[in-house]
């Protein structure tokens, strides 16, 4: 294991993994991504894009976020 690196990146999830994909194709190569289980294993998998299928209508939809 490395003792030095340029960036920790903390959390696997879609924002950690995509930062630290847009580092390496900037050139950055002492980077690493630290996750406590699994790739998108904490919030992302169940956020869908925060999509709400519990809207009666479209404009339902709207006014909750999604």
């Amino acid at each position: 294991m490395k003792e030095h690196t340029r960036v920790v990146v903390i959390g696997g999830g879609i924002v950690g993994a995509a930062m630290l994909y847009h580092l390496t194709k900037l050139g950055w190569s002492d980077v690493v991504l630290v996750e406590r289980k699994q790739l998108t294993a904490g919030s992302t998998w169940h956020a869908a894009g925060g999509y709400s299928d519990t809207a009666a209508t479209t404009l339902d939809t709207c006014f909750k976020g999604g």
